[in-house]
């Protein structure tokens, strides 16, 4: 069994920008950005650090839910590590769940997809790093 079971979270809502203000006043995080690009142009989607620091490392992401995340509910969202994507996928499908979004590549050799079990909740999975 893993240490952790969630290996990253993210929020995917229609204002990134006032999303991250939020949560940076409530938890006293700070953000960096991320240069991201759709049809519509450039944007920036954010990491939500535990410091003013950045390089303290990230705890979240807060993104806009446009671009690949056009699909994707605005929840909190967590992603599960997986060792393999397409097995974990497969398995998903087998037990009655569903793909929602991907598997596509998220930086680096990191695969994701968006998925719901059986009773509709939605989670990510995981494989590779950043």
């Amino acid at each position: 069994m893993p240490e952790t079971l969630a290996s990253w979270l993210d929020l995917t809502v229609p204002d990134a920008v006032r999303a991250s203000a939020f949560y940076c006043a409530v938890l006293g995080t700070t953000t960096s950005a991320i240069g991201m690009r759709d049809a519509q142009g450039e944007y920036e989607d954010f990491c939500l650090h535990p410091s003013a620091s950045p390089e303290a490392g990230a705890l979240a992401g807060v993104c806009h839910a446009r671009g690949a995340n056009t699909k994707i509910p605005a929840v909190w969202m967590p992603y599960f590590a997986v060792p393999d994507l397409d097995t974990a996928i497969a398995q998903v499908q087998k037990l009655g769940g569903e793909v929602v979004d991907g598997p596509r590549s998220c930086g680096g050799t990191m695969r994701v997809a968006f998925v719901r079990d059986p009773d509709g909740a939605s989670f990510g999975l995981a494989s590779g790093s950043m």
